[in-house]
Parts: C-alpha cells; sequence; structure tokens
C-alpha cells in the first residue's frame, strides 16, 4: 500500500527554465555578509571577489567528484570552510558557526514553482499522504528555508533533507533510508518522484 511520496526539488517542484544570472553572481550574495562580518571581526580576508572564485572553484571540484559508490554530496559549509582555509583563514568550530551564520542563501531572481506545483501538492495533501522532499544542493536545509516559505512550500512537507546535511547525494541509499524510517514506511510503501531517472 502506498503511504509516502518523496520529491525531488530543483526542476521538479522548482522551476530553474528561466533564470537569468549565473552561479558567480548567485553565489556572490549569501556570501557579501559573510565578507562584511570578517573585515568587521577584523579577519584578514581575500576580497570578495576572490572570496567568491575560492568558493566557486571548490564546489566546482567537488561536483565533479561526486561519483558512486560514495557519492559524497558537496556542502556549502565545508566550501566555505576551505575557500577560508586556502586563504589562511582558519576558524574554530564555534567562530566559523558564527561566519556560516551570516551566508545569506536568498530566492534567486527568475526561480519559481512550476504553474501546477501547488495544484498537484495540494492534492496529495488532501490524500493523507505522508510527503518528503529530498534534495541534492549543496545549501543545507536550514538555509533552503527561505525558499521554501517564499515559494509557499513547507506547508506541503512532513520531512525535507537535503545532501548537503546527510553527506551523501542521491542515487545513494542513504538519503532515501533516512527519509524512510524519519517518515516510518517502508520502501515497498513509496514512491520517489525526480526529474532525473539517475
Amino acid at each position: 500500500m502506498l503511504r509516502a511520496l518523496l520529491f525531488d526539488l530543483d526542476e521538479t517542484l522548482i522551476d530553474w527554465s528561466q533564470i537569468h544570472v549565473n552561479w558567480a553572481d548567485i553565489i556572490r550574495e549569501p556570501l557579501r555578509p559573510v565578507h562584511a562580518y570578517l573585515l568587521e571581526q577584523g579577519f584578514a580576508v581575500p576580497s570578495l571577489d576572490d572570496l567568491c572564485r575560492q568558493y566557486r572553484q571548490i564546489s566546482n571540484h567537488r561536483w565533479e567528484s561526486a561519483e558512486p559508490p560514495e557519492w559524497f554530496a558537496p556542502s556549502a559549509t565545508h566550501n566555505l570552510r576551505d575557500a577560508l582555509a586556502e586563504s589562511g583563514l582558519v576558524l574554530s568550530e564555534m567562530t566559523f558557526a558564527e561566519v556560516f551564520q551570516r551566508f545569506a542563501w536568498r530566492p534567486i531572481p527568475g526561480i519559481q514553482p512550476f504553474t501546477d506545483t501547488h495544484t498537484v501538492m495540494t492534492t496529495i495533501r488532501a490524500s493523507g499522504l505522508k510527503i518528503g522532499l529530498i534534495t541534492n544542493m549543496t545549501i543545507p536545509m536550514q538555509k533552503r528555508e527561505v525558499e521554501m516559505t517564499a515559494y509557499n512550500l513547507s506547508q506541503y512537507f512532513d520531512l525535507c533533507l537535503s545532501a548537503a546535511d546527510i553527506g551523501h547525494m542521491k542515487p545513494h541509499p542513504l538519503p532515501f533510508r533516512l527519509a524512510l524510517e524519519s517518515l516510518d514506511v517502508k520502501a515497498e510503501e513509496a514512491i520517489f518522484i525526480g526529474d532525473s531517472p539517475e
């Protein structure tokens, strides 16, 4: 018996096809308050442009290195920590946690839910099925919550997971196992819905 549906987020529920900015611009805005905070605290940091470039290089390398069987997930947390370390700035766990709080992820202009997303999700929610979300995005789910709220999607989900928090990305089994355990359903009682057969 079907008891749960698990969804991908990007290109499944929200549409990236109309995006009009590049990743260099996208990552600059979340890093801007991080850079400003570090300067305010008296740390010797590279320019914002250099920090963005280092972050992108590390992130791109990790995406390219993600492969079976482990499918290690890139994470904005690790990307930023390593970008700072490459600049000679090695921070304690507590200090880095304060720094990463300033990482200001926001909805990206041009991205919005697909036209039928809310209709579909409202129908599923009314059916009584449990609904989970598993995204491979490098941004921790706590940071993506601002998007979920902006797109009015949070209301539909019993559980939201990001590969960035788990350490492994789909199709590694761990994200699916964690979702099933959290929703208290068996694998044969759930269906995953995404934009790629892989």
